[in-house]
């Protein structure tokens, strides 16, 4: 399970292998602004990462996250094309991105991102859920928040 990014909405930072914080073996948050918006967020490793795990890893976590902000409308474009057929296509469009993390099955291979759409008028609970490997959507799912409580 990735864990979810906390949107604030301030400046920040060029990403830099010092920009990472370690939170446990497994894994590392970081401040990345994506447009006016500044998301406080995860890289997650299934297995145990040491320091030079991480920097061998770092170069595709840079790629990821200067794709996704090049990329921006056009994935939205991508992820609504790909909608489960019972998607609220209105409640979509009206989303933009509140979350983002990328999990690495090895340090290796390219990670997974998740990026997670919500829209202001839903507070904190998140609609979309789109899985990004090597640029590619390879799934979309909704959240389904029934199974939580």
């Amino acid at each position: 399970m990735l864990f979810f990014a906390d949107r604030f909405d301030v400046g920040v930072v060029v990403i830099k292998i010092g920009d990472f914080r370690r939170l446990s073996n497994f894994a590392f948050r970081f401040v990345y602004k994506l447009g006016d918006t500044a998301y406080s967020s995860i890289v997650q490793f299934v297995e145990s990462c040491t320091d030079d795990d991480f920097a061998i890893a770092l170069p595709r976590i840079q790629d990821g996250l200067l794709w996704l902000g090049q990329n921006n409308r056009s994935l939205f474009k991508l992820v609504e094309a790909k909608l489960p057929s019972n998607a609220d296509l209105d409640r979509f469009r009206q989303s933009h991105i509140f979350s983002f993390a990328f999990c690495f099955e090895d340090i290796y291979d390219s990670p997974v991102m998740q990026v997670s759409y919500s829209n202001d008028d839903a507070g904190y609970e998140i609609y979309v859920m789109a899985f990004i490997k090597e640029k590619q959507v390879i799934d979309v799912k909704l959240n389904d928040t029934t199974k939580w409580g």
